[in-house]
């Protein structure tokens, strides 16, 4: 059940925003040459878009000119091709798959055998040189396919038989009929057994449709709703219970929250006394300590003036020193007047700062309070009058909807771009095996594994530096011949022999990489590409 609404509601996603309703279709076909070839339909309706639909099959490739008359428009067109037109396009279009199969043996040729320098001596009587060139297998089989393929050329017995369709839209001025017509203005051409199959079809916007019925169902449920308010209320319901018992719920919700934000301030007031009581308690302490260094001060001087009064001298240094504990005390006693003049500006901003932050939470408690007052009418006056809640949670649900389908079908096409890709490899394989197939038909044989290297024992070295380079087997184009091992001089005494080395690809496909002279420098082989 879930799947079937899931598919339900995924095709509602898709729908178009037109329906095409049928309201006329018929057929007529070309009996002879000369014969004529129209039909007519109805249109009964006026003020509506119509679309006419036409699908003409040709037995053979011709060249036909169309006339639709209807009663607001006239529409003229050419359909089909000429035999000659059809001819060429076809000829080209078998041209481009032959080349394009040929393309495909020669890569998968290619790819198995890559190019191959070849180079030798040519002596003469009178001169002696030397050779080089490059072989292309990819390149020979792509030549040979497509000469194998031979000249495009039609299949026996096609003349062209094709079908084309279109579709012509117009506005209905009026009620009428319509006529499609077909000539030939080709006088060899014989239109016998063309075929025309024509549908009419009135075309609905589904969207002004809906809204149509959308209006005239809210127009229905207000009424009813208006009527089952009255009927309720003669037999003493009370149909305002809702909106009431929703601002009650309102007003309780507002005073919790009141009740919230006057908590939080009386915590916060108490807050701000215990931290201007300790203030307090710092001041007062501040004040003692100033009172007994004062004190001690003025004590001290009094001291010091009654042992000079009986003659006693204390000394410059107990004087200067005396006079130094006075400015620092004085010092001391006017910053701190600067410091608690600086506390009771910062406490007074604090204390405004937090009565403006309490001001504007009771604006905003009082304002959220009214807002949700507001909101519960105007929620009750809008139901009253047809209004729909749960518009928008349809329209997400809706958006929704139509996302999931465009993922399943970027799904879809991903799935067909892997199985095209499938498709073309399975062809390569099937040309690949096809071309094999023909090169076996034209005498070509599988060339036979590489036999094993045969044992041999140098001989002799018959010189100083001399190097035995060992035989190895050869392919001369019909079988493997084996060329015996000999010695050669080495070019430099730094350098070494690598023996050739061969490497089978793919069946008797062998990639060979033929001995060479390679130097070696600080203990590293490097390649010697002179030689």
């Amino acid at each position: 059940m879930r799947i079937r609404l899931a598919s339900l509601l995924l095709l509602s996603a898709c729908a178009p925003q037109f329906r095409a309703d049928v309201i006329a279709h018929t057929q007529f076909a070309a009996a002879a040459p000369g014969t004529p070839m129209a039909a007519t339909v109805a249109v009964q309706e006026q003020g509506l878009v119509h679309r006419l639909r036409y699908h003409i099959d040709f037995p053979r490739a011709m060249e036909l000119k169309y006339a639709m008359t209807c009663p607001s428009v006239t529409r003229e067109g050419v359909v089909g091709e000429t035999f000659e037109a059809y001819k060429t396009r076809r000829l080209a279009e078998i041209e481009r798959a032959q080349k394009d199969k040929a393309a495909l043996v020669g890569g998968i040729v290619g790819a198995v055998a890559p190019k191959a320098k070849v180079e030798g001596d040519v002596k003469t009587p009178d001169a002696e040189g030397h050779v080089e060139g490059t072989v292309d297998p990819g390149k020979g089989a792509e030549q040979a396919a497509l000469a194998a393929q031979g000249q495009a050329e039609l299949p026996a017995g096609d003349v062209g038989e094709q079908s084309r369709s279109g579709v012509i839209e117009f506005v209905s001025v009026a009620p009428g009929a319509c006529t499609f017509e077909l000539r030939s203005e080709i006088a060899e051409q014989d239109p016998t057994g063309v075929h025309v199959d024509l549908t009419l079809e009135k075309l609905t916007d589904l969207r002004a449709e809906r809204r149509a019925k959308d209006a005239a169902a809210k127009k229905i449920a207000v009424q009813v709703r208006v009527d089952l308010s009255a009927s309720l209320t003669a037999h003493g319901a009370d149909p305002g219970k809702w909106a009431r018992d929703h601002a009650a719920a309102e007003a309780e919700r507002a005073r919790q929250r009141k009740i919230r934000l006057d908590a939080q301030e009386a915590a916060r007031q108490a807050k701000a006394q215990a931290y201007w009581a300790r203030e307090e308690e710092r001041r007062k302490h501040r004040d003692l300590v100033a009172g007994w260094a004062s004190a001690g001060i003025h004590l001290r001087g009094e001291l010091v003036v009654r042992l000079e009064g009986h003659g006693a001298d204390p000394g410059k240094h107990d004087r200067e020193r005396a006079e130094a504990d006075a400015e620092r005390a004085r010092r001391v006693q006017i910053r701190l007047q600067e410091q608690e003049v600086a506390r009771q500006a910062k406490a007074q901003r604090d204390w405004a700062r937090q009565e403006e932050q309490r001001r504007r939470w009771e604006i905003q408690a009082q304002a959220a309070q009214a807002g949700l007052h507001l909101r519960g009418e105007l929620v009750v006056r809008l139901q009253a009058d047809g209004a729909d809640p749960g518009l928008r949670a349809r329209e997400q649900q809706e958006e929704m909807q139509r996302w999931q389908a465009e993922q399943a079908q970027l799904a879809e096409q991903r799935r067909q771009a892997e199985e095209e890709l499938r498709a073309e490899l399975e062809a390569s394989l099937e040309i690949r095996g096809e071309v094999k197939e023909h090169l076996q038909l034209m005498g070509a044989v599988d060339r036979p594994p590489r036999p094993a290297d045969q044992i041999e024992t140098p001989p002799a070295a018959p010189f100083d530096n001399a190097v035995w380079i060992g035989g190895e087997w050869s392919w001369d184009g019909a079988q493997w011949v084996w060329i015996t091992g000999h010695y050669e001089e080495a070019p430099a005494r730094d350098v070494v022999y690598v023996p050739a080395v061969h490497v089978e690809v793919h069946g008797s496909i062998t990639v060979t990489s033929p001995g060479r002279w390679v130097k070696m420098k600080g203990g590293v082989v490097r390649r010697d590409h002179s030689h």
